[in-house]
């Protein structure tokens, strides 16, 4: 049993079962002047795919959607929006539920028409 215990510790370590919220906040700098709602913000001086691709790489998404100006990376339990910004981009972090209801018209036609109905997103 402690053998698992630290795997598991080992692996949460590594990202495998951190929340995408951890890697942002370790890569950018919280931006609370530009959150919206229960979306938390950070800022960042790269373009939003450049960000994007950055998050992606720290964290694997489900999927990954440009719309327009704007990145969408889909996560089990988050949403991320990267959004063109001051010096570059400002990152959205929110629950996948939240985020999915606030951004519906630019998510439900690439992740699907159906509003989640619990607070995990699924």
């Amino acid at each position: 049993m402690p053998v698992l215990l630290l795997v598991a510790l080992l692996l949460s370590g590594c990202g495998i079962f951190s929340d995408v919220t951890d890697s942002v906040d370790d890569l950018f700098d919280r931006a609370p002047q530009f959150d919206q709602g229960t979306a938390l913000a950070y800022a960042a001086a790269s373009p939003p795919s450049a960000v994007a691709s950055t998050i992606a790489g720290a964290q694997q998404p489900i999927s990954r959607a440009p719309v327009g100006d704007r990145v969408y990376l889909q996560y089990d339990e988050n949403l991320v929006r990267v959004q063109p910004g001051p010096g570059g981009s400002t990152v959205l972090v929110d629950d996948y539920a939240n985020g999915y209801r606030r951004w519906a018209a630019d998510v439900s036609p690439i992740f699907g028409a159906q509003a989640p109905t619990d607070d995990d997103g699924k």
